[in-house]
This record gives C-alpha cells, structure tokens and sequence, in this order.
C-alpha cells in the first residue's frame, strides 16, 4: 500500500509540474538582414547551387541551415526561429519592399516565429513600413509576429493609420505567448535608445523607454505563466577597454529582473559564446546573414539556463534551397523592371573592375574619397563630405574585380527623398566662409569620439592638419582647397567674405545647421546660398539635379556615385569603369600633426585656444606662487 501511494504521488507530481523533468529547446536565430538576400562578395560571384564559390551568406543558404538545424535540435526539445531586427534597407532589394514586402515574405518562408521592429524598417516613414507589411502578406498570406514593445502610435495620424491598423489585427503586437513542447515561452521587442535616436522618418511614430517598458512586459508575460521570457532587442552590446562587455542590452539585464533570454541587433557585433549577465544569456550574430546563432537552453524546475551555443557560418559549403532562390531571383528582376529600367541599367548589369578590395575601416580611405568625390563631381561644389555611418559595405573584389550596379549600391543604400518619395538620401549643397569651414571640420574632429565611429568624416576636395595637443574646438592647423590642376591652395581661415560650397546629402547636411548647439555656443556656422543669404532649411538647400524643370529633381547619392563610376577611366581589358585604390585614391585628407612646437600650437588659433593657455599659464602662476609661499612659511618656523 505504501508503494503504491508513493508511486501515485510522483505520478501526480510530474504531470502537475512537468518541470520537475528537465526540458531542452533551442533558438535559432539572426538579426540585421540588411536586405543582404545574396552572398557577401561581388554579386556575379554568389552561385548557391554549387559548393564552393568564394562568398559566403545569403538567404538561400540560410534556408538550407535552417531546416538542418530545426531537424536536429526538434528531436531534442522545442525550437523557435527569432530575428531581433532591421531585416530590410541595404541593397537594392530594399528600394522594393514597399511594394513586394520581399524580406518579410522570405522570413515567413523560412518559418521565423518572431520578429523584432528595427529602426531602419522605418526608413521609408511609418506609412513605408505600412505599405511594406500590407505587401508581404497579400503575397505571403500570414506573416511571422512582428513584435514592437516600445513603438508609440499616433491616435489619429493618417502617416501611421495602417501600423494601427495592424496593431488592432495582432499582426503587430507588443508581446506574443508561444506554447511549443509543454514550454510556454513569453516574447516582446524593444527598440534601444541609439536606435531609436537614429530612426529617420518616423512621422507621429515615438518610442517609449526601453527600460520601463521592458519592466511591464516582464510583469505582463509572467502573469500570463510564461516559463521562458525572451526579448527581442534592437539595441546592441559594446566591448569596454577592460575587455568585458556593456551596452544596452547588458544594462537591459541589470535593471530588469526576470529576462531569461536576449536575442539582440543594432550593433552588428558578432558573439561566437553568449555574453552571460547572471544567468541571462545575451547573443548577436553580427549582421547581414553571415550567421545563424544556435542557443540550445534547459529549464528546470523554472530554473533556465544555458547549455550551449554555435555560431554556424554561412558559408560556400552549404547549398542554397532552389525555391529561395528563385524567389530571390524574381525580386531582383523586379528591382530592374520597377528602379533601373528608366536608367537603361540592369540589377546585374557590371559597371567597374577595382583594382583591389577596400573597407571602410578608419585607415582605409578609399571608399570615402570615392563617395565624397562622387558627392562634388555631382554637384560642382568645392568640397565633399560624407561620415563613415552612410557607408554600408566594402568594395569586395572577389574572382575577377568585377563589380555590378548591384554592387556599387549597397555602399550608398539608405535614406528617403525629402521632397520625392523614392528611395536613397539627396544631395544638398550649401555654402560657408573660410572660418565656418574651419568650425565644422573641428565638431567633426570631435563627433566621431564623443559619440561612436559612424561619425568619422570623410572629404574631397580639402586636406587639413590638425593638433591633437591642441584643445578640442581649436585643433585645425590649416585646411588646403584642391584646385582644378590637383594642387592645393592655404585657406584663410580668419575670412569671413569668401565662399566655399560643400556637398553632402541631406542626412549629414542637417549636421550644418547644429553646429552653434553641439559646440555649447563656442562655435557659429551659418549654411548660405551662393550669394551670401542664409539658408534657413535642409530644403531649400537640395541640389536639383535638372534644373530646366520647374520643380526640384533630387540627385540622389547613390546615383551620384554611380554617375561619378560610369565617368572614370576604363580599365584596358575589360573596357568597364576603372576605380583605383591606391596612389591618390587612397589620400588622406585628415592629416595629424601631434607637435608641441609654439608654431603648431597656435597657428590659425582662435580665443578658444589662447583662453585656455591663459587659464594654464594663471593657473601654473597660482601653483608656483603657492608653492613658494608654502616654502617660505616652513622656513620661517
């Protein structure tokens, strides 16, 4: 009788609590697609049915891992496929989404369970990611949850009317409950604040605190008995100078208790072992489909922790599934019937052969001299600038060099027209004096260390020294124009009647206008016309690009560059444009001078720097004074 009253208490005991069996389940998962549906690599390179072709990525690949994966870990425990993000805008696919939604069909087709909002699927304004979402599931039929905790709808603007009306569907929501495998795992998606920060065109739409917001999710999903809480977060992770790891998503862990799970984005950092913040695990697979993370977890007795963890890369050895990639393939005969067919070009049309490969990495100037050119070739100003953020891939030279249409745009990808909804940042031409050009190349100095690289400035047009020992907001030395022989000329810096026209797209443009702010009032930058009137509004500062039209005709800055391309010498053998990259193409115009030589300190120097060497020298007089008093004092004891 004893024996058979025990055996009925366990009986009871593992079905009321089936926890008290450890269970396993996995999560496969990505973030930052980018609109990168083809390989890393010069496109004409990326052939997904064959092994071995040199590139590695694309969506068909990762089809092909994904069902091998969700095979192998279904016959341990429950799988979920997540994404934490900025699925689209980065290539050509991109400039269609509104119309075909084409990630988000491919994303259901590879069975993604969820999906975070990114701050780039509001690059085409909330009324874009509208069109994108109705778009997908006219073609598709049903789509993956598109989670977006934090997002702030507008009550009756019409720019976001369709986001609420998908809201009111449930097609986008702020957390999901997915029972899989006796587990009930609770979901939600947050924007960070960076990213939030750098959202463009966002219409009525804000983005609520992602900490508070996160504190209520958790509260909510645990109320509604989830046993696995995930969240989905666009945010990020930073490597500190100790080695250890900070950021958003870490700081998300500290201050809210109860996450279980963070698949995250935005920062495009590669994690091959989970960042563990007590017993939650952090992961990120970099970015643009180079990788698919596996997060292979156990919960016991509602204890979660981790088990292990593969970064499985995408590579020329895996097949890509046929069906993707004749997906793919019609989206890109979309792309040269819908955006490059008025052009007379093709999606996979070549336009150069490189020399060699480029990045945009700091030491690396190429593809900055190459787009800033482009920018003041488009518009026959004196100056161009562009900052590395705006440069979204490298020039990869693959097999043979050859680069196609395709190719050359994914450097200059992002943006929206100001006055024309069509895809792609415009270009802008204002005009500053010899001393505003001086103030705005020492912000940028600056810009880039306070806030993140992305800010790096790139020219053409203009080389500068500069003085690190010097104090910041005085460090310009001297800044040369180039003239039309390839010379350069000293600028006057202490001119305030000479004109200098720079060329920038409308993004950076802004930059102009917020100088006096971001300086705290020490420096003063009034973007002109050519004839000296101030202008007033990014606006009315685009370059029109057919001026016998009436209105306004954006120059677009990946058009720019193509032109810019299509103009430079061909190469011998293959009678395609030729881009250098060494020798003058890789000249670097921001050239450091570190000098303690009085001459180097003070030439070209404001009241910012002299105003701080007097302080120095005063406060150096009131040390050596006090000292000597206090040395007088001893000896008169």
């Amino acid at each position: 009788m004893n024996r058979f009253l025990v055996h009925a208490i366990l009986a009871y005991l593992l079905t009321a609590s089936p926890f008290l069996i450890a269970k396993t389940f996995t999560i496969l998962h990505t973030n930052d697609w980018q609109s990168r549906l083809l390989g890393f690599g010069p496109n004409s390179n990326y052939e997904p049915s064959r092994i071995g072709d040199g590139t590695v990525g694309g969506i068909a690949r990762l089809a092909t891992l994904l069902k091998a994966k969700r095979e192998a870990a279904g016959q341990k425990g429950a799988v979920l496929v997540l994404d934490a993000g900025d699925f689209t805008m980065g290539t050509l696919f991109h400039t269609i989404t509104r119309e075909t939604g084409g990630e988000l069909q491919l994303l259901n087709l590879l069975g993604y369970d969820a999906v975070a909002l990114g701050n780039h699927e509001f690059d085409f304004g909330p009324q874009g990611l509208g069109d994108m979402i109705e778009s997908a599931l006219r073609e598709a039929g049903s789509l993956p949850r598109l989670l977006a905790s934090n997002m702030v709808l507008s009550e009756n603007d019409p720019s976001d009317a369709k986001l609420r009306k998908f809201v009111k569907q449930g097609i986008i929501t702020d957390h999901a409950i997915i029972e899989r495998g006796e587990i009930r795992f609770g979901l939600f998606g947050i924007m960070g604040y960076d990213a939030s920060e750098v959202t463009v065109s966002m219409g009525a739409v804000t983005f609520s605190d992602p900490i508070e917001t996160s504190r209520k999710m958790v509260a909510l999903l645990k109320e509604k008995k989830a046993d696995v809480i995930i969240v989905l977060s666009h945010s990020g992770v930073t490597r500190k100078e100790d080695g250890s790891w900070g950021g958003e998503d870490v700081e998300l862990v500290k201050k809210v208790p109860g996450i279980d799970i963070v698949i995250g984005g935005h920062s495009h950092t590669t994690l091959d072992k989970p960042i563990l913040e007590g017993k939650t695990s952090i992961v990120q697979v970099g970015s643009e489909v180079q990788f698919l993370g596996e997060l292979e977890m156990r919960i016991n007795s509602s204890v979660v922790s981790m088990q292990n963890y593969v970064l499985n890369a995408i590579n020329d050895q895996i097949l890509g599934d046929n069906f993707i990639t004749q997906k793919i393939e019609h989206l890109a005969d979309l792309v040269s019937e819908l955006i490059l067919k008025p052009m007379g070009i093709r999606f996979d049309e070549p336009i150069a052969k490189i020399e060699s490969g480029a990045t945009r990495d700091f030491e690396d100037d190429v593809i900055g001299n190459l787009v800033a050119s482009s920018y003041k070739r488009a518009t026959g100003a004196d100056i161009g600038f562009t900052p590395n953020g705006v440069l979204r891939d490298d020039l990869h030279y693959g097999r043979d060099g050859i680069q196609n249409y395709s190719d050359i745009f994914r450097i200059l990808p992002l943006g929206v027209g100001e006055i024309e909804d069509t895809p792609g940042y415009p270009l802008v031409k204002v005009w500053v004096n010899g001393k505003e050009l001086k103030s705005i190349l020492e912000v940028l100095l600056l810009a880039y260390k306070v806030k993140n690289e992305s800010y790096y400035p790139r020219f053409a047009g203009i080389e500068f020294d500069y003085n690190p020992l010097r104090v910041p907001f005085d460090r310009v030395m001297e800044v040369r124009l180039q003239q039309g022989d390839g010379s350069y000329l000293v600028v006057d810096l202490n001119d305030e009647n000479s004109l200098y026209s720079i060329a920038a797209t409308s993004y950076e443009g802004k930059f102009f206008w917020v100088i006096p702010e971001v300086s705290m009032g020490l420096l003063s930058v009034t973007p002109k016309f050519e004839d000296g009137t101030p202008v007033h509004d990014i606006g009315d500062a685009l370059f029109d690009a057919q001026p016998d039209i009436k209105a306004i005709q954006e120059y677009k800055a990946w058009r720019a560059l193509l032109d810019h391309i299509r103009k430079l010498v061909p190469d011998e053998k293959t009678h395609l444009a030729f881009i250098p990259t060494s020798g003058a193409a890789a000249h670097t115009p921001m050239i450091k001078r570190t000098s303690l030589d009085p001459q180097d300190l003070y030439k070209n120097a404001t009241w910012i720097q002299w105003t701080a060497t007097a302080v120095f020298l005063v406060s150096l007089s009131v040390l050596i004074f006090g000292f000597i008093l206090l040395i007088r004092w001893k000896r008169s004891r």
